[in-house]
């Protein structure tokens, strides 16, 4: 047992005393990977369901888009100085963490039944219901995301911060790429298996259009589409012939 006078800690207890914890840190940047995956998903399918769902024009469109932008310089702050200043029994961000996250998970489960009601029978009632949940989920992504970034310095030690760090954006990668990659699955099922098409697979599917692109964006992007009646797969080139299949099966 080493005996500190005045707050001192010779550096050579300090090397030896203080170690990163991985497996918490890990499990603080769960945080950041769900912010991420969302953004992802955010970015590459909003903008498909505004213009090709609800038939807005790119002016309505790029405004809503930019909304979260306008939330974020007002909501970030606010949320940050006050999660500084509550104290529960679970700390002074979980609670943000915890009820922004289930919230944010709710509103976004709401965004494809809306999509595929508007689809399905048109109204602006609907539209409105999708633009308040929508607003409301750009709410509750930004009661937590200050409070989650200022999680890892409290529960890390300061010489540490710096590789904590490094493991806090890590986990932000891993979440766009599961997004990515779970897309880009749903998708493949969502042509092998038909009959088992739900408003969720059509919603995933859209994400998989904006990465090949809108109305021939580009000419050279490989596909993988897989058959019907065989398990072996096919490549090409066409970006048309992707872009026709995908809207005939949303």
């Amino acid at each position: 047992m080493v005996t500190v006078w005045g707050g001192f800690i010779p550096p050579q207890v300090r090397r030896i005393a203080v170690k990163l914890n991985n497996r918490r840190t890990i499990l603080v940047g769960l945080a950041f990977l769900s912010i991420c995956t969302f953004w992802q998903m955010y970015d590459s399918v909003m903008t498909l369901i505004l213009t090709d769902t609800f038939k807005l024009n790119e002016t309505f469109a790029g405004a809503i888009m930019a909304a979260d932008n306008v939330l974020a310089l007002f909501l970030l702050p606010f949320f940050g100085a006050l999660s500084d200043k509550t104290h529960t029994r679970i700390g002074r961000r979980m609670p943000f963490i915890v009820g922004g996250t289930a919230a944010a998970a709710v509103l976004m489960n709401l965004i494809p039944l809306l999509d595929d009601r508007y689809a399905a029978n048109p109204s602006p009632a609907t539209l409105v219901i999708f633009i308040v949940v929508l607003g409301l989920l750009l709410v509750a992504m930004g009661t937590y995301r200050s409070p989650a970034v200022a999680l890892m310095p409290d529960v890390t030690p300061k010489p540490l911060r710096s590789r904590a760090n490094a493991i806090i954006n890590l986990m932000g990668a891993v979440g766009g790429i599961l997004y990515l990659g779970l897309a880009a699955v749903l998708t493949a099922a969502f042509q092998i298996f038909p009959a088992r098409r739900t408003v969720r697979t059509r919603f995933c599917c859209r994400s998989k259009m904006t990465m090949t692109g809108k109305k021939n964006w580009w000419r050279t992007v490989i596909c993988i589409i897989p058959m019907r009646r065989t398990a072996k797969m096919r490549f090409t080139t066409s970006s048309a012939s992707w872009e026709i299949m995908m809207r005939r099966s949303i």
